[in-house]
């Protein structure tokens, strides 16, 4: 099984030196590099209001975010586990600590400074959206896509993937390869009336949904109630609809 998840823009700090390699370090060395040197080009001498642009970023996650991303790609850079990284409100709910490594490696999390780690990587302290657009190489959910695709095709092979990305995170796959997958299953959430997106408030349940999906797969998510949210399962699509 693989869960395509979003990462938080709450992260926690601090960390210790990497003492393991990333999952997909070997596959998205060269993308990541890249990045890496774009971004700290794009940091050297900007100003405050290209950092706030870049970052999306306003006082001290401002000022963390630029401290972070001049670290970036630092030999003794602190990571932390993704799983511990995000702390934002999918996260929370994900209940992390309490998963097995197993389950854990199931999570892939895509991010404009990674591309693509697993739940048990090694990250650091980073704000950068697939949104955010870099110097040499534009736009990062447009710059990621074919890399990012290729890679995960060849990771989840026969196995279950559900989707629970939110559009600017599944901008950065191609949507038609992945439709074509035999066992590629998309989990929306959506406002009672069936329409749109269920937004902010659709967070909770995510995490919710992920865990029902990592304990109890696609049987669970059939019986999904949670708060008044309820499944709808069909055929290569989940529908989990606001009360």
């Amino acid at each position: 099984m693989t869960i395509l998840l979003p990462p938080s823009e709450g992260k926690a700090g601090g960390g210790k030196k990497a003492t393991k390699a990333g999952r997909f370090d070997e596959e998205l060395d060269r993308p990541r590099s890249a990045v890496i040197k774009s971004l700290h080009r794009a940091v050297r001498d900007i100003d405050e209001a290209g950092a706030k642009k870049l970052f999306g970023a306003t006082g001290f996650l401002l000022e963390r975010a630029l401290e972070c991303a001049k670290a970036t790609g630092q030999e003794d850079a602190p990571t932390l586990p993704a799983w511990q990284r995000y702390t934002g409100v999918v996260w929370e709910h994900l209940d992390p600590a309490t998963l097995n490594p197993v389950q854990l490696d199931c999570l892939i999390v895509p991010s404009g400074l990674y591309g693509m780690s697993s739940g048990n990587d090694p990250i650091v302290d980073f704000r950068l959206t697939m949104a955010a657009s870099l110097p040499a190489v534009g736009t990062l959910a447009k710059y990621w896509r074919r890399s990012l695709t290729q890679v995960l095709i060849d990771t989840v092979e026969d196995g279950v993937v559900f989707d629970l990305l939110p559009a600017e995170h599944r901008s950065a796959f191609d949507g038609r390869a992945l439709m074509r997958l035999e066992n590629y299953v998309s989990v929306d959430f959506v406002r009672r009336d069936g329409h749109g997106t269920a937004g902010h408030a659709a967070k909770a349940v995510k995490g919710m949904m992920a865990r029902t999906l990592l304990d109890a797969g696609l049987d669970g998510a059939r019986r999904f109630n949670w708060r008044g949210w309820k499944s709808v399962v069909r055929n290569n699509q989940i529908v989990v609809v606001a009360p």
